[in-house]
């Protein structure tokens, strides 16, 4: 049967949907060919189709002999489409998907990519899915063990984790029930062991460029690739630690300390309350405590970590008592946070009543370092303060100051200044709001990169811890 010859035959005839045929009598024809030898015969340009839940026909009419004749229409809409079905092998199901797809090609794609629904096959190609196994094979990220593909991604524990996938729809199910849209991100997400969109967005948002670190890093309560990896450079395996480190390099860059000992004796002063004494003795005890604390950490980690050496981070600076006691009688920093009497070896916590010893600290959080900061250090000295910080989210050097400390976090600036505003007689100097109000903080403008403050409100600070000064001298002179 010629069915090339037979398709050029059914250009031009119109297909009717109809169904008054009950009147005629209905003769069954078994091809294609024969029917249309009877369109030719009776001269007919229209041919009806009818379909209901059990007939699916196409049917001439005779109407000289109230005869119809028919073949099964096999669910294809018209003759052309039915001949043109039978050249290519197709049931009318598998023709009309060939259609919808437009070349033999891409109807053969979706014959082996495992979808059964074109819609589906069309959105998961604009999505870039369609060719995505091999493509995932040549990135050797699937395993193949014995006839069985498997896709690789990690688990929050941080294992290894398998699914099989036998073709491109698996892939595709798989990617979009895990949030991923397109296949690019998918692939990209494989790549460092991801399986799930909004965890492998998370990660990135944070820095991190492999899953199994992820997972490790957040179990472990870190926020930040940096933070983590820092870390891991310092030997240091848990948060709380690292926090501890952290806070310690500030209060070590702000007083000018060489050790973290010296920082954490700091430390020690801050918490201390206000007209609170602690003995040389306790003091003592409580730093060598956190020094052994930390070394009997640092050799758990080198027996965990085995294949990790890290020199301990927490520097030393007090072989003994007497390093300590020196340190409280000499140090320029102690007389911020109060005196250290000999006679009763003892540190005794108080507000300094010499202006000349008290911390007059900067905090700045701005896009550049204001043009006039010169002259706003200048204007504070000229006050008789001679201690002065900055805290700065920026990387500023500048002469006449104390020490200068880079925070990129303005909640970090912010913590730092109500800690020193709270536990040490500090003044305060800066445009970020504290939220409460304090007796010595002083709000700092900057308009058009110029730094502006109330020095007048600077100097009743000064006067008034003079005039305390004064009064307290006094009734020493009287006693």
């Amino acid at each position: 049967m010629d069915y090339k010859l037979l398709k050029i035959k059914t250009i031009g005839i119109e297909i009717i949907n109809f169904g008054d045929f009950d009147r005629y009598e209905k003769i069954k024809l078994d091809d294609i060919e024969k029917f249309l030898e009877y369109v030719d015969k009776l001269k007919i340009n229209t041919i009806f189709k009818y379909k209901d839940n059990i007939i699916d026909i196409f049917y001439i009419v005779d109407e000289n002999k109230n005869i119809i004749y028919y073949i099964d229409a096999y669910g294809f809409e018209n003759l052309y489409d039915y001949i043109e079905a039978k050249i290519l092998g197709f049931t009318a199901e598998e023709y009309y998907i060939f259609k919808t797809l437009g070349s033999l090609e891409e109807y053969n794609r979706f014959k082996t990519s495992g979808f059964k629904d074109v819609k589906e096959y069309l959105r998961a190609k604009e999505l870039g899915y369609i060719g995505c196994l091999e493509i995932l094979k040549e990135h050797n990220l699937v395993e193949k063990y014995f006839d069985d593909v498997y896709l690789i991604y990690y688990l929050k524990n941080g294992f290894k984790e398998s699914v099989a996938v036998s073709n491109d729809y698996d892939i595709y199910k798989f990617a979009t029930n895990n949030y991923f849209n397109n296949f690019n991100t998918f692939l990209e997400a494989l790549k460092i062991g991801f399986g799930n969109y909004n965890e492998y967005f998370d990660a990135i948002k944070r820095g991190f460029t492999d899953a199994v670190e992820y997972y490790t890093a957040i179990s472990l309560g870190f926020q930040t690739a940096k933070d983590y990896y820092n870390a891991l450079d310092l030997g240091i395996h848990t948060v709380k630690e690292y926090e501890e480190y952290k806070k310690l390099s500030i209060l070590c860059a702000l007083f000018k300390l060489e050790t973290f000992e010296e920082g954490y004796l700091i430390n020690i002063l801050l918490d201390l309350d206000f007209n609170k004494e602690i003995s040389l003795d306790d003091l003592y005890n409580k730093l060598l405590e956190k020094r052994n604390l930390l070394r009997l950490k640092k050799k758990i980690n080198n027996h965990v970590f085995s294949n990790i050496t890290k020199p301990f981070w927490y520097s030393t600076k007090f072989i003994n008592i007497d390093d300590l006691e020196n340190f409280l009688k000499n140090s320029l920093v102690i007389k911020f946070f109060g005196e250290y009497i000999e006679d009763k070896k003892i540190f005794l916590k108080k507000y300094t009543t010499n202006p000349k010893n008290i911390l007059v600290l900067i905090g700045l959080y701005c896009h550049q370092k204001p043009t006039n900061l010169e002259d706003i250090i200048r204007a504070i000295k000229d006050i008789g303060f001679e201690y002065i910080s900055i805290i700065s989210n920026k990387e500023i050097k500048q002469e006449g100051i104390f020490s200068t400390v880079k925070l990129e976090n303005k909640d970090n600036i912010k913590n730092i200044l109500l800690m020193l505003i709270n536990r040490l007689n500090t003044i305060i100097i800066s445009n970020i709001e504290l939220n409460d109000k304090f007796e010595n903080f002083i709000e700092l403008e900057i308009i058009n990169s110029e730094a502006n403050i109330d020095t007048k409100i600077l100097k009743d600070i000064y006067n008034n811890i003079s005039i305390k000064r004064l009064k307290i001298l006094r009734n020493m002179m009287i006693k």
